[in-house]
């Protein structure tokens, strides 16, 4: 079957830690860390509550009104923030471009003004971006300093986001064993901390794994969890992609009408909230699967709507898998 997306973990939490800056160093020209004030604030508040429903476009429109008013006020510490925010935004979006610029330009402020506390959302957003391009050892190296950081700073919760998402590149290099250990303890830190969305990413990938080694069937409970966990914070893109990992472990089970059930129930939430490589790699894995059964025209209409997607993101790996 053609690789689908694992779950990708991002950060909750930022909020709380927008309004403390006793770590940061003033600032070195006009301005200083907060001077911004309520109104940018409340756009940065908005677009984080617009993002957690999984509405990027107008999270990126209430982020970019943060960043203004933050430039106005000279605000370095919350510039440096909307701009990471922005390029969070961007790359779940699938503007790679755009998430880079925006994330490069983030982490220069952050360095240039000492915002310690704030390097661990760049930087594991910046391996995100990295894992997602196919730069594996970028990402790996992102995440690495992701991790220095938040152990330095005692934050076990974000170590265990680290781990996880490291995981990540270990499954494409096909270290599976590191692979797993990152992912259970990711689970274990979302247990402890009571995160929900950071277990079903964690239980998203797991299952990934089973059907990766060859147990679809072991793939079923975990995935199941994901789901429960998904549902109950009504976060949609987790459940994209918790469904489409269970098509593929239906399919590989051979129950194919479930499978397809998952993956069409995936595809539909993926165009609903615009997640482009991920309807991308959803319509792969339904044309593999259609191309199975014998139905070669519908796997061929899917396999070019996923090239042109793929083509236009620039995601030059997955294009000759289409053409193929």
């Amino acid at each position: 079957m053609t690789r689908l997306l694992p779950a990708a973990l991002l950060l909750g939490g930022v909020l709380t830690a927008c309004r403390d800056a006793s770590d940061g160093q003033p600032a070195s020209r006009p301005g200083t860390p907060g001077r911004a004030g309520a109104p940018a604030l409340v756009s940065y508040d908005l677009g984080e509550a617009l993002y957690e429903r999984d509405e990027y476009d107008s999270a990126a429109v209430a982020f970019d009104a943060a960043l203004k008013l933050a430039r106005a006020a000279t605000d370095t510490r919350m510039e440096a923030r909307a701009l990471t925010q922005l390029g969070i935004t961007a790359w779940r979006m699938a503007r790679y471009d755009a998430a880079r610029v925006y994330g490069d330009s983030a982490l220069s402020l952050k360095h240039q003004y000492a915002y310690r506390a704030d390097l661990f959302l760049s930087y594991n957003s910046l391996g995100l971006l990295a894992w997602n391009e196919g730069r594996l050892r970028v990402a790996e190296r992102w995440f690495d300093s992701a991790a220095a950081v938040a152990a330095e700073l005692g934050r076990l919760e974000d170590v265990g986001k680290a781990a996880g998402n490291r995981a990540l590149v270990s499954v494409e290099l096909g270290e599976y064993v590191p692979a797993q250990a990152g992912f259970e303890r990711m689970r274990d830190a979302g247990r402890t901390s009571g995160n929900r969305r950071m277990q079903g990413n964690a239980f998203t990938n797991l299952g990934m794994l089973a059907v990766r080694l060859g147990n679809p069937g072991g793939a079923l409970a975990p995935l199941d969890s994901a789901l429960r966990h998904y549902r109950v914070l009504d976060y949609a893109t987790g459940v994209q992609a918790a469904l489409a990992q269970l098509g593929t472990a239906r399919a590989a089970l051979g129950d194919i009408a479930a499978a397809f059930a998952a993956f069409d129930s995936a595809l539909a939430i993926a165009r609903a909230k615009q997640l482009d490589q991920e309807v991308a790699a959803t319509l792969e894995t339904i044309a593999d699967l259609h191309a199975r059964v014998g139905e070669h025209r519908r796997a061929l209409a899917s396999y070019a709507e996923a090239q042109t997607i793929n083509r236009r993101l620039g995601l030059t790996i997955e294009e000759p898998r289409d053409l193929r």
